[in-house]
């Protein structure tokens, strides 16, 4: 039994290590494949149940940013919109891609239910505290993703008042892959 859960976990590690090196390979500029604004507009394109608007601001620029950014904004921009489907009970939501500052900014937005924030920040903060937390362990990963390629991830959410995501990664950095 334990031999074939190990070798499911190794299965499973090869498999995403296979499909973010892949990505990665989809996300680097200049080689004529999809890139990180392609590549949202196909996750929008294939949302169910929720109407979603992508805007891309003239400011966009990510070839300035490295494909391992490119990748962390992608799967951010991944889980919040599935966040958004299986929590969110919301009619609308909105996905920017920015540039601000030197910085790629994402904004995604949702007119749902909300959420108490306070209610869940410690979860949030200290996801190792709280291991079997059900908290939207998606936030916390989304919050690494960010931080690991030198960004900042922002969540507001109220009772009734939906959820916006936000976040903000440098540009022009030294490519870390």
């Amino acid at each position: 039994m334990v031999k074939h859960n190990v070798q499911e976990l190794i299965f499973a590690a090869r498999s995403a290590y296979v499909e973010a090196r892949d990505t990665m390979a989809e996300l680097r500029a200049g080689k004529g494949e999809r890139g990180l604004a392609e590549m949202t507009a196909e996750c929008v394109a294939h949302v169910r149940g929720v109407s979603v608007a992508l805007m891309i601001e003239s400011t966009w620029d990510e070839e300035a940013l490295p494909a391992l950014s490119r990748l962390q904004l992608l799967h951010i921009i991944q889980e919040a919109l599935t966040n958004v489907r299986r929590h969110a009970a919301a009619n609308h939501v909105s996905v920017h891609l920015m540039v601000e500052t030197g910085h790629a900014h994402i904004r995604v937005e949702d007119d749902g239910c909300g959420f108490c924030l306070s209610r869940f920040l410690p979860e949030l903060l200290d996801p190792v505290y709280y291991p079997r937390s059900e908290f939207h362990r998606g936030l916390s990963a989304m919050r690494r993703r960010a931080r690991a390629v030198g960004g900042t991830f922002r969540i507001e959410s109220s009772p009734g008042r939906g959820t916006r995501v936000i976040v903000w990664i440098p540009m022009n950095q030294s490519e870390a892959v």
